[in-house]
């Protein structure tokens, strides 16, 4: 007789042939993973390539564009050269640098240009989008020699369609030097300008806006007005109305003109020794494409003007009192503010006037010269 233990269940015996229980293939998922992550590599490497090659394509396009730019300006009659072109900036940037950049221009006064550098970028997906540095030393040689060196000197280029540009200029510790002038010192300029571009005949928007400002400009003295040499501020906003001709167009001005072209000053506001300007108006040009126009205009510091443009010799010491008891009579003094005139300022055949009263000679502008080439 055999004693058994009725607590404990019987055991079951493990055969050899039976299946054990089901678990995690580690192997299987090792090498799914190690699949996964060959085929990712391969990808990125394929982008990567993709990429180097579009890069070394766009700059091997770039450097053949500059040339061909240049052969075409050359058929022009402007020679440029340039002493090395290097591009990098992989893989972030296209930068192109010239080394001792020189332009010259072969019309009826020979203008040479010349600089130690200048560099553009862009980014490799938005070619449109361009930064120059040119700031350093330029020269200008011609009928007038000119220097100009700043600390910075800057651009930033949006290129639309149809030949659109948005243009953004800055510069800062600018020195320039007159051959015949002499020297002019600028703290700061910004110069915004927007060209449409060939935009066609049935489109009215202005072609041009522009939005200039400058601090800290110091004239040289033969460019010094009655009021000094001295401007603290300036800025000048506004377009151009009417259709642009070609630049090389000898009668691209008379064109303009006698389609109705015009200047509409939106602001121009000056700090020019004692005087404080505030004014708007529209300038075209009259039948010797001299120029005529008609603003009003908030003056400051309008007494001090008249001692200066008595000094200077431009107003008679008699017409100064005349002139001083007219302002007294038509300015304004708010309260607790600097008194003010405000009234018409106008330019006809050349003659400043303010108020009826003649107030300065403007020169005559030789266009022909300004622009180095014959005006018809």
């Amino acid at each position: 007789m055999t004693d058994t233990n009725p607590t404990e269940p019987p055991s079951t015996p493990i055969s050899g042939d039976q299946d054990a229980p089901d678990g995690p293939d580690y192997g299987e998922t090792s090498s799914s993973w190690v699949r996964r992550l060959a085929g990712a590599a391969t990808i990125a490497a394929l982008a990567v390539g993709a990429y180097t090659g579009y890069w070394l394509f766009a700059s091997h396009q770039l450097r053949g564009g500059i040339d061909g730019w240049i052969a075409e300006r050359a058929a022009a009659g402007l020679t440029v050269t340039y002493g090395g072109l290097e591009i990098d900036g992989f893989p972030f940037w296209l930068t192109v640098r010239l080394e001792n950049p020189a332009a010259l221009w072969i019309g009826d006064a020979p203008i040479e240009w010349r600089a130690p550098s200048i560099q553009a970028s862009a980014r490799p997906w938005d070619l449109r989008n361009i930064d120059i540095d040119f700031g350093g030393r330029h020269e200008v040689s011609g009928p007038r020699r000119v220097t100009v060196t700043a600390r910075q000197l800057s651009a930033k280029l949006i290129l639309g369609a149809r030949g659109a540009v948005n243009a953004h200029f800055e510069g800062a510790g600018i020195d320039a030097g007159f051959s015949r002038a002499g020297n002019l010192r600028l703290a700061t300029l910004a110069w915004d300008i927007n060209w449409l571009g060939d935009v066609g005949k049935t489109n009215t928007a202005p072609p041009i806006r522009f939005d200039v400002g400058l601090d800290g400009l110091v004239l040289p003295p033969a460019w010094s007005s009655p009021l000094g040499g001295d401007v603290e501020s300036f800025r000048l906003t506004g377009h151009v109305s009417g259709p642009i001709g070609h630049p090389d167009d000898p009668a691209a001005l008379r064109r303009w003109r006698d389609a109705g072209g015009t200047i509409e000053v939106a602001r121009l506001a000056a700090d020019h020794g004692p005087a404080r300007l505030r004014t708007s108006g529209t300038l075209a040009l009259d039948t010797n494409l001299q120029p005529v126009g008609a603003f009003t205009a908030h003056v400051e510091g309008f007494m001090d003007v008249v001692d200066a443009l008595t000094r200077a010799r431009v107003i008679k010491v008699g017409n100064a009192t005349a002139i001083k008891l007219v302002l007294t009579v038509v300015a304004k003094r708010p309260a607790g503010k600097t008194p003010y005139i405000e009234a018409p300022l106008s330019i006809q055949n050349r003659m400043l006037s303010f108020e009826k009263m003649r107030i300065l000679k403007l020169p005559r502008i030789d266009w022909s010269q300004l622009l180095g080439r014959e005006i018809s």
